[in-house]
């Protein structure tokens, strides 16, 4: 076979027998698979479009009331001119959260923070005690310097 000793012929048959192989399996998990992954795209369509739904119901809802509230201020409340600050002030997004006693659906009020990184805040501050300062959430896995420095505004120990 082409001037190949008998052991290169062995080789060259074993790889080429590896290839064969690795091209069926190959092509086995593409015509299973597309069939399966067509099922799964099905179903993940249709669960989006009712979270959607649910999602865009509440949240019309919800903006039609903060909406009428900020459209019709208060007394006391400066008409809305459509400023990022105020915006943010009329969300709530500018209240401070306390970092000492909030819950982890508060913590998640915060920018930057989702479930997983409030929950470490809060299992954090049961295990070592309340924070004595601000910077002390550098400590939390997940939080670097760029995330505290966006935290600082939002945040407060009382």
């Amino acid at each position: 076979m082409l001037g190949f000793t008998q052991q290169e012929q062995k080789i060259v048959l074993f790889l080429v027998f590896s290839l064969v192989v690795g091209a069926g399996v190959q092509l086995y998990k593409r015509v299973v698979g597309q069939s399966q992954e067509q099922q799964l795209n099905a179903a993940f369509i249709e669960e989006f479009r009712e979270r959607a739904a649910a999602v865009n119901s509440d949240s019309l809802a919800s903006a039609s009331s903060s909406l009428s509230s900020v459209n019709s201020p208060s007394p006391r409340q400066k008409p809305f001119s459509g400023g990022v600050r105020e915006a943010e002030k009329a969300t709530g997004r500018n209240r401070k959260v306390n970092i000492n006693s909030s819950t982890s659906a508060e913590l998640e009020a915060l920018p930057r923070i989702g479930p997983t990184l409030a929950k470490r805040i809060v299992e954090y501050r049961n295990k070592h005690g309340e924070f004595s300062q601000v910077r002390d959430l550098i400590k939390v896995k997940g939080i670097g310097k760029s995330t505290l420095k966006e935290l600082e505004p939002y945040v407060a120990l009382k």
